[in-house]
């Protein structure tokens, strides 16, 4: 594995400030795989709460496979953990939803009568 990385980065050092362009060189020498969860927890919890946050409800338990949340990847959440995070209405809505959408499915798999 590379020891460093270099990214390019805009700041700006208030709100009415113009942004810089600084080239930052990150040096991953020496670091443990301790060290990388250690960086990276805090991200995927904050990640995950802001799931919770979204869909209005924190579950009890929940679990997160982390190379599933990599930047730019919307979230890790399984069908089961999506729907275990919904309201008791969220789920009847979509239970509704399900019941409407198998319903049309039966109807059009059904062949004509003929005549």
């Amino acid at each position: 594995m590379e020891t460093t990385s270099t990214i390019t980065i805009v700041t700006a050092v208030n709100k009415s400030a113009a942004e810089q362009k600084t080239v930052l060189k990150i040096n991953w020498g020496g670091m443990t795989e301790e060290m990388y969860r250690a960086l990276a927890t805090p991200t995927l919890v904050i990640k995950r709460q802001g799931e919770y946050r979204r869909n209005e409800k924190i579950p009890t338990g929940d679990e997160i496979m982390a190379k599933d949340n990599l930047p730019g990847t919307r979230h890790g959440m399984t069908l089961e953990q999506a729907v275990s995070s919904m309201t008791t209405e969220q789920k009847q809505a979509l239970a509704k939803q399900l019941a409407e959408m198998i319903a049309q499915e039966a109807k059009a798999a059904k062949p004509a009568k003929a005549a």
